[in-house]
């Protein structure tokens, strides 16, 4: 596999071990020339899957301070006020 490609999968896959085996797979049944149009053509549902599961902590504490309209910073300090408490717990536990 061109050393390109391997580069371009090193990129945009890294949320799912199976997203990158199934990339793998439906790249190595090909069997026409492997440019990057290709193989973007080719994953076209997985690189949408990947972008839409892409998370950061900062991108977490945007949108629990947004939910429950406090400022980020108060999700971040070590003295928490009544207010601020709450949405710090579920900032760290976000999918429970």
């Amino acid at each position: 596999m061109p050393e390109e490609i391997v580069k371009f999968l090193a990129r945009r896959i890294h949320t799912s071990v199976r997203q990158l085996e199934e990339a793998l797979t439906r790249i190595a049944t090909y069997t026409g020339k492997l440019t990057t149009e290709v193989v973007k053509s080719l994953l076209r549902d997985i690189l949408k899957q990947e972008r839409r599961r892409s998370l950061s902590i900062a991108g977490v504490q945007y949108l629990v301070a947004k939910r429950f309209d406090i400022p980020v910073a108060d999700l971040t300090r070590k003295r928490r006020s009544g207010s601020s408490a709450f949405p710090s717990e579920h900032n760290l536990y976000p999918f429970d």
